[in-house]
């Protein structure tokens, strides 16, 4: 494949010029310790501009007072030093960094008052969501103060950019909004009062940091909530910020609260860019876009096409700190594609430090590091499902000899079920990465062969790592094995087909996305859920769940919670529902009721003299890919 031609070309803001168009998008990592830059922070930052970007824009760094105990300030100078360390560690690798600011929204948090919103007015953005307290005057003109002494601090620090957030339905977008912003001062009322604490934000942070300071502005393309402001209001504000001496606007999606999916894999790729491209034309600056763009082909086209000026990325950067650096070398088939599975805002969600489906490197950095085995041992590897291709893949690159063993006759375990839908062609394409990595690095692979206790003793392995997954549980329910009985891992392997009425039983995620992949991509409009807890889909990350049961509601799913099964027959399912039996018509049955470890190699070579053995994945304990991955990484690291 030829080289990128176009995201590789340098570009100027303001007076500072970039090596590259690529910008890493602030993220939420929590990797501070009350508020103070940590060491783990400052190497997931390091690493990113070691692989090769180009701008690193680090938030949210809060301008008045703590956010969360692992979030990150700027509203004191005791914070400098820190900071100072993070951006001399980007920079020796020729990044430039920036920093997100943004004010803290429940402010009776520093005074250890009760739980409280604060906005521009009391208008609630969703229903059931807490009335903000609006800001007085003299408040929002001390937040004015504020944000210029964090951009102070900043450049301080280090910074060569500041960036705002106003984006998202965070406050100072709910200023920029006539929903939101119902005031009657001089922070209300016509477009040119709604955008005063932009412009007096601007002017605070110039005359603090130096009029030559560099700003950037994080703002959406539209609000998406009904009477918020549409896309031509956003090229207006984009205007007005660009006279006000803003360089570079950066531009994402809508609100968070606007039922809108904006970033989950349902979302087709590219799906936002026609916002940042409108905008663009309105204004003479640099434009970043970003959001579903996955890949560096993908976004080298768009800047070809000048759609926009640079691309951010946010989660395919997590999944490769050196995603930069191997595309500039055409290395695309070693990139670690991001699967859009979204646990990295699940764990921001949690007030959790971020992590990664696929890299379980990711914010570990500075204990999960791969380096040459002192002593090269005989390895096998069994099991070819996520955890055990990264066992094998690891070992692999610290130079052990490594055979891979599965009983089937294609690799993925899985991942094949999981990356079935065409939505989820990330999980598709992660397989196929650890596929071309182990046959890379050399490994052995055998298809189609079971491994017994017999050969471990014929073959004598310096060590074995156990992966051979799960198997599903099959509920202990009369005519369970009937004929029009299937598994849900066979269906959406492709082994089994379905009836035109399908009951489903098992509400959880695999499920909820048997379901959702039958409707879009197999046509059946006659599907009915059975679930036996009073929700479901509760096996879900909270990024997607909402999605998930959305789509189900549009596709009219029909979903029976507090159900349990009683009686498959050959006509249908029998439940009771809330003390009463119902019948539930169907062709096809599906059973989606969870799995269970597989491990009875484990048992067998448990304590066999001279041999180590390792479980990793579901066969060790249920879980996700991505703790499947991560064991994997780490088995392969004990070796």
């Amino acid at each position: 494949m030829a080289k990128l031609k176009h995201l590789f070309s340098p570009i100027k803001i303001g007076k500072m010029e970039l090596k590259n168009r690529v910008e890493f998008a602030p993220v939420t990592d929590n990797f501070g310790i009350d508020d103070y830059v940590t060491d783990r922070m400052i190497k997931f930052y390091e690493d990113r501009a070691k692989g090769g970007v180009g701008l690193i824009n680090i938030g949210y760094f809060t301008v008045n007072y703590p956010h969360n105990p692992l979030g990150i300030g700027m509203y004191d100078d005791k914070f400098i030093p820190g900071i100072r360390k993070l951006t001399d560690a980007c920079h020796a690798h020729g990044a430039k960094v920036g920093v997100e600011l943004a004010f803290e929204e429940n402010y009776a948090k520093r005074r250890g008052g009760p739980f409280e919103y604060i906005g521009p007015s009391d208008v609630a953005t969703r229903a059931g969501k807490q009335r903000p307290r609006p800001l007085t005057t003299a408040e929002v003109e001390e937040i004015v103060e504020q944000f210029g002494d964090a951009a102070r601090r900043a450049v301080e620090g280090g910074f060569d950019l500041i960036h705002i957030l106003g984006s998202a339905g965070y406050p100072i977008a709910q200023f920029a909004s006539p929903l939101t912003n119902r005031r009657t001062d001089k922070y209300g009322g016509s477009f040119e009062k709604r955008l005063l604490l932009h412009t007096e934000i601007i002017q605070s942070m110039k005359k603090k940091a130096g009029d030559d300071c560099i700003i950037s502005w994080r703002m959406g393309g539209q609000d998406f909530m009904p009477g918020g402001n549409t896309l031509e209001d956003s090229v207006k504000i984009a205007q007005w910020l660009e006279k006000q001496g803003v360089q570079v606007i950066n531009v994402t999606t809508g609100w968070h609260d606007s039922g809108v999916p904006f970033i989950q894999y349902f979302v087709p790729k590219g799906n936002w860019i026609f916002m940042g491209e409108r905008i663009k034309k309105g204004i003479n600056i640099p434009v970043i876009v970003g959001t579903r763009i996955v890949d560096p082909i993908m976004a080298d086209k768009i800047i070809g096409e000048g759609r926009a000026d640079m691309i951010y990325l946010a989660r395919p950067l997590i999944a490769d700190a050196e995603l930069v650096n191997k595309a500039k070398e055409g290395r695309f088939d070693d990139i670690v594609p991001c699967t859009s599975c979204c646990l990295c805002f699940d764990a921001w969600s949690r007030t959790e430090p971020i992590y990664c489906q696929v890299n379980a490197r990711a914010g570990r950095e500075l204990e999960l590091n791969i380096i040459p085995a002192r002593q090269k041992k005989k390895v096998f590897v069994v099991g070819g499902g996520p955890g055990g291709m990264e066992a094998a893949r690891v070992a692999g690159l610290r130079g052990h000899k490594v055979t891979l063993f599965e009983k089937s006759d294609k690799l993925g375990g899985a991942l094949n079920a999981a990356g079935a839908p065409s939505v989820k062609d990330g999980v598709g394409y992660f397989r196929e990465y650890l596929i071309k990595q182990m046959k890379k690095e050399g490994i052995e692979i055998k298809l189609n062969t079971e491994v017994e206790n017999t050969i471990i003793e014929k073959e004598r392995p310096d060590a074995v790592i156990v992966a051979t997954g799960a198997t599903p549980i099959i509920p202990d329910i009369p005519g369970v094995r009937g004929k029009n009985v299937v598994l849900a891992a066979d269906v959406m392997g492709g082994k089994k087909s379905v009836g035109n009425k399908v009951v489903i039983v098992g509400g959880g995620m695999v499920g909820c996305e048997l379901a959702d992949f039958l409707h879009e991509e197999k046509g059946k409009s006659d599907i009915t859920i059975l679930e036996m807890l009073p929700k479901v889909a509760v096996d879900v990350g909270p990024t997607l769940r909402w999605v998930v049961r959305k789509r189900l509601n549009e596709f009219k799913i029909k979903i029976k919670t507090n159900a349990r099964v009683s009686e498959i027959t050959d006509k249908g399912v029998k439940s009771v529902c809330g003390g009463a039996t119902e019948v539930f018509e169907a062709d096809t049955v599906v059973i989606a009721t969870g799995y269970e470890p597989w491990n009875k190699l484990v048992r067998e070579i448990e304590g066999k003299a001279g041999v180590s053995v390792e479980a990793v994945g579901d066969c060790d304990k249920i879980a996700r890919i991505a703790e499947a991955v991560e064991s994997g990484f780490r088995a392969a690291l004990k070796l």
